[in-house]
Order: structure tokens, then sequence, then C-alpha cells
């Protein structure tokens, strides 16, 4: 991943979450809206190959606000979106390619996080 598809990543998750998304993350059990995002590096270079820290901050269902921290971000697919252009999309669903680093000696692996976004509803 170079430093332009970390943008483009970055630019689409804010576009969904400004406004206004929904969050589900099969593999954690996480389901809730969207309240924060957050990147570290937050501005990105030419040299940066990586997200180091992916954060989002969820609301479910009883109002706690769950933050859920995923590091070592080496890669994503855009796996569906309902529409041609993810601003206009009401679903989107990323897979997130995480670095685990492995014992010493060991080469690491790659773990992979499904992210699905939905637009929320307007209320009348």
């Amino acid at each position: 991943m170079d430093f332009k598809d970390i943008e483009r990543f970055k630019s689409a998750v804010m576009s969904l979450v400004s406004k206004g998304c929904n969050v589900n993350i099969p593999e954690y059990g996480i389901h809730g809206r969207v309240v924060g995002v957050g990147y570290k590096p937050y501005w990105t270079g030419p040299g940066d190959t990586i997200i180091q820290k992916f954060e989002l901050n969820i609301i479910n269902e009883r109002g706690q606000i769950i933050p859920v921290k995923l590091n070592n971000v080496v890669g994503y697919k855009l796996v569906s979106s309902n529409a041609e252009r993810l601003e206009d999309s009401g679903k989107t669903s990323f897979e997130l390619h995480l670095f685990s680093h492995g014992k010493p000696g060991d080469a690491g692996s790659i773990d992979k996080v499904r992210v699905d976004f939905t637009k929320e509803d307007k209320k009348l």
C-alpha cells in the first residue's frame, strides 16, 4: 500500500462517517453508530506504506462508546459498494489487511478484518 492508497482509504472512510453511518465488524461482534475516526499517522507522506493505527469510536445500542483500534493496516480491498462513487454509496464493505507480528525470527502474518459501513436513514 502506498501513500495514495492510504489517502484514498482515509478519504472514503471520512466521507462515509461525515454523512452519518453505522458500522458492523463481524469478527469482533461490534455494531453501532460511528461517532469518531482517527488515524496514525494523521498526515500521510510519500514514504508511508502503513496505517499504524485506525481507530473508530462507536456508540452501541446501550449508549456505550466502544473504541475499536486496528493496528498495522498494510492494505485493504473494497469488497462491495452499492454505488459507482463511494460518496454516494448506502452500504460499503472493506476488507482490511492487518499485519500481526509473530515470534522473533518469524515473518508474521496477515489477518483480514471485514468492516461494513451503512449510511444512516434520514429521520423525519
